[in-house]
């Protein structure tokens, strides 16, 4: 063989050697690089509640008044309504009336405890005359220590609930408001025809 030519081989071999040897340490060091490699992390995050309000109807009632005495008319969650026949206040429903009690649904996270607070209070009232509101009660069960409130009624601040208090595995809680209203003293005699209305507020959190 000329050397020329060994020559040329020898610089093709040099250059397959080269070759070989780069494609070899190029993997290697996609592999082993100590270079970072970012990671991307999110969330999402839903805490919005929704609330959907179907009012509180007494219905049609009678209601008197007296300068020394009250009379009070309970509404029950259930639609229950107990009326007062006292001969001097009273308040007795229409038999022909069809009460309802207030209804409310949530939407919100699933399977979490909600909180419900009952605010704002304001007496219902026609021209001069009002019948007093008080007593809101829900039908939510009892909260456990360290949660305030009375008869069903509850209120955040701590603590926590059982049963329908938490929110199914949809995220739903649905429950029921009930109230009781009562005559004043400031009216004698008969009340006047019209509408009464008065409001109150709940507010429902996490």
């Amino acid at each position: 063989m000329k050397l020329k030519n060994w020559k040329k081989m020898a610089a093709v071999s040099a250059i397959a050697l080269s070759v070989a040897a780069y494609g070899t340490g190029a993997f290697a060091a996609a592999v082993q690089s100590g270079d970072p490699n970012t990671v991307n992390v999110t969330a999402t995050v839903e805490n919005t509640i929704n609330v959907t309000v179907v009012d509180m109807d007494f219905g049609q009632i009678g209601a008197m008044g007296h300068g020394t005495d009250t009379a009070t008319m309970t509404l029950a969650p259930d639609d229950t309504l107990t009326d007062d026949s006292d001969p001097q206040a009273s308040l007795v429903a229409d038999p022909t009336s069809t009460p309802a009690a207030a209804n409310i649904t949530v939407a919100a996270f699933q399977n979490t405890i909600l909180y419900v607070d009952y605010q704002n209070i304001v007496d219902l009232v026609n021209g001069g005359e009002t019948l007093v509101l008080d007593n809101i009660v829900d039908n939510l069960d009892a909260p456990t220590t360290g949660v305030g409130g009375t008869a069903g009624g509850w209120t955040s601040g701590g603590g926590s609930s059982t049963g329908d208090a938490t929110t199914d595995g949809g995220g739903a809680l649905v429950f029921d408001i009930g109230a009781s209203i009562s005559t004043t003293t400031a009216v004698t005699g008969a009340y006047t025809d019209g509408a009464f209305a008065g409001t109150f507020e709940v507010v429902v959190s996490y």
